[in-house]
């Protein structure tokens, strides 16, 4: 799901990772199939998936 979501935000997995808070091997791990989002984290890409610009505007008020 994050690699669809990278995509979708046009960002490279660094750059994912920095812009919406995630660690990058986290990111790393999600991507390999080593690990699986927990539930807030689900939420979270869900969100990024369907409006990854909005998510940034919210993270940017809030961080």
């Amino acid at each position: 799901m994050s690699k669809l979501c990278a995509r979708r935000a046009a960002l490279t997995q660094t750059a994912f990772a920095k812009t919406y808070h995630f660690p990058i091997g986290t990111v790393r791990d999600w991507e390999q199939g080593r690990r699986s989002p927990d539930a807030g984290s689900v939420v979270l890409l869900k969100m990024i998936q369907a409006d990854p610009k909005g998510v940034e505007r919210i993270i940017a008020k809030v961080a």
